[in-house]
């Protein structure tokens, strides 16, 4: 697969690079972006493999899975809600305006699962918040780059 790479490089950057200024979250960013040209089994693959790369790269948390799963969901609604039979300006923008927010907003609830009730509420918030505010604009930008697997009609 030409993704291969992808998977293993983007939660080394995410832990090595990005974390050190709370940057965008690479993997729900290029999952997103893959996802467009993919089809959704392909897709949901690989949002998997970078989900649960990205679970186990330190500082791991104490659950391996979660990510993962939430990845493969994204990559798949991705793939399968950016392609049509006839092209829509802005349909790409919109799938991913919507489901790169869903996703950040499911990590934020897993996470807040794993914490001590009295941290609830105000970090998480300010996480999410920061997240979103650094992982959204780029993720509707390279959406523009990347051309939507058209569906396949059968002929009869």
């Amino acid at each position: 697969m030409r993704y291969a790479l992808l998977v293993i490089v983007v939660p080394l950057l995410q832990v090595t690079v990005v974390n050190r200024f709370s940057g965008p979250d690479l993997a729900v960013l290029v999952t997103a972006w893959l996802a467009i040209g993919l089809s959704p089994p392909k897709a949901a693959v690989f949002g998997f493999a970078a989900g649960l790369l990205a679970d186990l790269v330190p500082p791991a948390a104490e659950v391996v899975g979660p990510t993962a799963a939430i990845l493969c969901l994204t990559g798949y609604l991705c793939a399968r809600l950016s392609m049509s039979r006839e092209p829509r300006p802005g349909r790409k923008v919109i799938v991913v305006a919507v489901v790169v927010p869903a996703a950040l907003l499911a990590r934020e609830l897993v996470a807040l699962a794993w914490r001590q009730p009295a941290d609830w509420v105000s970090p998480g918030l300010a996480a999410l918040a920061l997240s979103l505010a650094w992982t959204l604009p780029p993720a509707l930008l390279l959406s523009l780059t990347r051309r939507p697997l058209q569906s396949r009609t059968r002929r009869g």
